[in-house]
């Protein structure tokens, strides 16, 4: 259902994350969202967008979105989450790295 080829992210403040959550069955790719892995909302004015060529991009990333999340979706009635992946936001310039290479789920 999921492919998630790396399992850490790191992105500068106010920049933009993006999430390589990809999803295997297309036609289930309308209804994804980002979700926190220790089950906590979102924060509030929190904008993402979902591509399935990008995944899901977290706009405007700000140092205490920083940890854990997910991306899911609902196929015939059941929550499909992705692997866990760690988002690390850095302070001053520069662009997002790539920390660890993983699997799928």
């Amino acid at each position: 259902m999921w492919y998630v080829p790396y399992f850490r992210i790191s992105v500068t403040k106010g920049g933009n994350a993006e999430f390589p959550c990809f999803i295997t069955a297309p036609e289930y790719g309308s209804n994804v969202t980002l979700i926190r892995n220790d089950g906590s909302k979102l924060s509030p004015g929190t904008n993402y967008s979902f591509s399935p060529e990008k995944g899901i991009t977290l706009y405007h990333v700000e140092h205490e979105q920083k940890g854990q999340y997910q991306c899911q979706t609902v196929v015939n009635g059941k929550i499909e989450k992705s692997s866990r992946i760690r988002l690390i936001v850095v302070e001053g310039k520069g662009l997002g790295l790539l920390l660890s290479m993983g699997g799928q789920q």
